[in-house]
């Protein structure tokens, strides 16, 4: 049975979580924005829903999931995941600031588990840095250089 790190749980979790939620959004945009109880119609806004959190949220989501079983792809992946997790709290932050509180709780909260995911990737991503590079140091050792 294959034994999986934290960066992997990480990457696999969060993957599954950006696939679902982005086949929602690009399968039925007014079910994901029902949950925050706004309306959404017309083909524009489903057009943009689709374009920019529908397909980036697939995509990615697919990219991480390349990343938790393949080795090779791992940081790779990390950094997607830090650059769709900084971008989510950005948002709500700016969000928060320009536009203030919301009256959907899910607005509010979700900012939390972004930046509890976010800093886990860069704890992943520091890790395996670290990792490569005494990887590097003892490949060095052994040539007898």
């Amino acid at each position: 049975m294959m034994k999986l790190n934290g960066a992997q749980i990480l990457l696999g979790l969060t993957g599954a979580m950006f696939v679902v939620v982005g086949a929602i959004y690009l399968i039925d945009p007014p079910l994901m924005y029902s949950l925050y109880g706004e309306p959404l119609s017309g083909a524009n806004a489903y057009h943009l829903v689709r374009t920019s959190a529908g397909g980036p949220l697939l995509v990615s989501g697919a990219a991480l999931l390349c990343g938790a079983f393949k080795a090779g792809f791992r940081r790779h992946a990390l950094w997607i995941n830090l650059v769709m997790l900084s971008a989510f709290v950005l948002g709500r932050a700016w969000s928060l600031l320009a536009d203030g509180p919301t009256p959907s709780m899910i607005l509010r909260v979700e900012i939390v588990p972004e930046m509890v995911l976010a800093l886990l990737t860069v704890y992943y991503l520091r890790r395996r840095t670290s990792i490569m590079s005494q990887d590097a140091s003892e490949r060095f050792r052994d040539t007898g250089r």
